[in-house]
């Protein structure tokens, strides 16, 4: 099964330049975002393996572009700054990839259901979808202003 989320996760990197080369980034990883909760909604609702591998396709592909494009738009932001930034960053990432499955087994195993841990990932891309909403917003204010100088 992880090969149903994997294979996508690969494919999906690969094919990311054909899409952004007609794809604002901003709206790669929104659609991305989209794509991941709905695979993880699959998953919270299959009923059969076939809907189990169906839901992990659609994650994998999901975030497939979500770490690369966040790096790109990293450097965009900061800069020079931004291998401090980076570091912040890639640490944060290690973290979600270390904590996410252990309170997935927590939440699963409090409640009994594993449909009720998998609310975890769920909720994880639903905020990461908020955050990226209010800083693209807040990206697309900041360039919208004339400077006063």
């Amino acid at each position: 099964m992880p090969s149903f989320f994997w294979a996508p996760l690969l494919a999906g990197r690969g094919l990311a330049p054909l899409i952004l080369k007609r794809t604002p980034e901003v709206k790669v990883i929104s659609n991305g975002l989209v794509l991941a909760a709905l695979g993880v909604l699959v998953l919270v609702t299959a009923k059969v393996m076939s809907q189990v591998g169906s839901g992990a396709c659609l994650a994998g592909l999901g975030l497939s572009t979500i770490f690369p494009i966040s790096v790109s738009i990293l450097s965009q932001m900061f800069g020079l700054g931004t291998s401090r930034v980076a570091a912040l960053v890639f640490t944060l990432a290690g973290l979600g990839g270390e904590a996410l499955p252990w309170l997935v087994g927590i939440v699963s195993t409090s409640f009994g259901n594993l449909q009720f841990g998998l609310m975890v990932p769920l909720a994880s891309c639903l905020s990461v979808l908020f955050l990226h909403h209010r800083l693209a917003q807040r990206r697309w204010i900041e360039r919208e202003v004339p400077s006063a100088s």
